[in-house]
């Protein structure tokens, strides 16, 4: 699903195998229905209705028993709330579904888990705890091969690095990502990375560079039919604030109108030249 076309009409599919299941009284139908309704919520940024689905779902999975139902409608009613801004609650909700998915061996769900336990993490301030929930998150993810899931932890743990000023270690672990992102091509993924690298930009002080970049990513996030997150939508608020401070308005739009004009594979690279450079000749 890269464009709003394709969310809204995989929302109405969803709908209809609900509207049917509902009729035919298949309670384990219905349950994955509002599940799959509320990933395509999030998806678009509907968090309010992506939570009421997933709640309605998880309901229902406990009646019916399945833990592995069960542990991905937690999480996945988590993320709904995590987007609302609730982080105790979605901490607590992602806590109970990685009990449940070590319980019945589920590796790739233990690594989600981990993930977003992460995030809650490092939302909360204990940067050290994130980086070890991501770690271990990411050795399972390297173990699976999964590359989308590789490729989410490598840019959270950038993140922190960054944020402490490691610009060095930021840039090998987006290097890695961009690597990644070049073979798997996820427009989220591509725009999620783009924002960090305009974050570490504007870290570093490269003001237009930063400006040009939060309009690659601005670009890739309505390539993918998704705003960004609510996280990563203030993330490019605080940069485009912080660079029109320094060079004014006008340099810093034209910057951006610049960023937002590349395609997906000329955006990468420039991100890609202009760190590396930043980098070895700071």
């Amino acid at each position: 699903m890269d464009s709003i076309g394709d969310h809204a009409r995989a929302a109405e599919l969803h709908q209809q195998s609900l509207d049917i299941s509902r009729e035919l009284g298949d309670t384990w139908s219905v349950a994955l229905s509002l599940n799959n309704l509320g990933i395509v919520a999030a998806h678009q940024g509907r968090y309010e209705r992506a939570a009421e689905a997933h709640a309605e779902s998880l309901a229902l999975r406990r009646q019916l028993g399945g833990k592995q139902g069960v542990a991905s409608s937690l999480n996945n009613l988590g993320s709904a709330l995590r987007g609302l801004g609730e982080w105790e609650r979605a901490g607590a909700l992602y806590e109970e579904s990685l009990a449940l998915r070590r319980e019945v061996g589920d590796r790739f769900g233990v690594a989600n888990s981990l993930h977003n336990l992460g995030l809650v993490a490092a939302h909360h301030g204990g940067h050290e705890r994130a980086r070890s929930l991501w770690r271990e998150s990411l050795a399972l993810y390297r173990a699976l091969g999964h590359k989308g899931g590789i490729a989410a932890v490598l840019i959270d743990l950038g993140d922190g690095a960054t944020a402490t000023g490691a610009w060095r270690e930021a840039w090998a672990l987006y290097r890695e990502c961009l690597a990644l992102q070049r073979e798997v091509r996820d427009a989220r993924g591509i725009a999620a990375l783009l924002t960090s690298l305009a974050v570490l930009a504007g870290a570093q002080g490269r003001s237009r560079q930063a400006a040009c970049l939060v309009g690659a990513a601005q670009a890739r996030w309505e390539d993918s039919g998704a705003p960004p997150a609510p996280v990563d939508g203030a993330r490019l608020d605080h940069v485009v604030d912080a660079v029109r401070a320094v060079v004014g308005r006008q340099a810093s739009d034209a910057a951006q109108a610049r960023g937002r004009a590349m395609g997906p594979d000329e955006a990468l690279a420039y991100a890609a030249q202009t760190t590396e450079e930043s980098i070895e000749f700071p």
